[in-house]
């Protein structure tokens, strides 16, 4: 994603937002930087609207006719803010974990919001960002989600992913890791260890 794709897709998602009476600009200031990180970090703009895609749906013709009147100052506010977020994302370490992010039009998260995108279910929510005000008064919330990269460590004998762990990276001394699964024995030979800290 490049500095006006990002820009574009921070003006599509929170260009029609105003600070509510329990968020302030600042607030809004903070979901744009977390929002532009997601995006950078490989989230597509379509999940992160997908929650609150029915309602948003209601006014889209007053979130179009808002976009198009866009003052320069936030305009100019978030292109500064594309350009710092992209030189941050290539001059940052790499890391094993990244925040996901969603909108919400709901006052209540909760797993059995039909909404609710399929991979944030039993997910617990990191940071909460809102109510903002949307197109004509919606609520609308910001919720981010910490998500660690799983490592594939256990396969089946057709090869097909049976285990995943979140693992922490250090350089240490070469292991063999086994693991039982039925008659079966596999093994895990690294040259990098990783320290398993939970499994799904």
């Amino acid at each position: 994603m490049d500095h006006r794709e990002l820009a574009n897709a921070l003006i599509e998602l929170t260009g029609s937002l105003e600070p509510g009476q329990e968020a302030t600009s600042d607030d809004l200031q903070l979901a744009r930087i977390e929002l532009a990180r997601v995006l950078l970090s490989g989230q597509s703009l379509e999940t992160v609207r997908t929650a609150a895609s029915q309602s948003l749906a209601m006014v889209e013709a007053l979130h179009r006719s808002t976009l198009q009147h866009l003052s320069d100052e936030l305009l100019t506010c978030i292109d500064n803010l594309s350009a710092i977020a992209l030189h941050e994302s290539v001059d940052g370490p790499p890391t094993d974990s990244c925040m996901l992010a969603t909108l919400r039009t709901t006052p209540l998260q909760t797993d059995f919001d039909p909404s609710l995108p399929s991979w944030a279910r039993g997910m617990k929510i990191t940071r909460s960002l809102g109510p903002f005000s949307g197109p004509a008064g919606i609520q609308v919330w910001v919720d981010f989600f910490h998500s660690e990269k799983l490592l594939p460590l256990v396969y089946d004998q057709n090869n097909k992913i049976r285990c995943k762990f979140l693992c922490s990276w250090h350089k240490c001394e070469r292991y063999t890791d086994w693991f039982a699964r039925g008659d079966d024995q596999l093994a895990h030979n690294c040259s990098t260890s990783s320290h398993a800290y939970g499994g799904v």
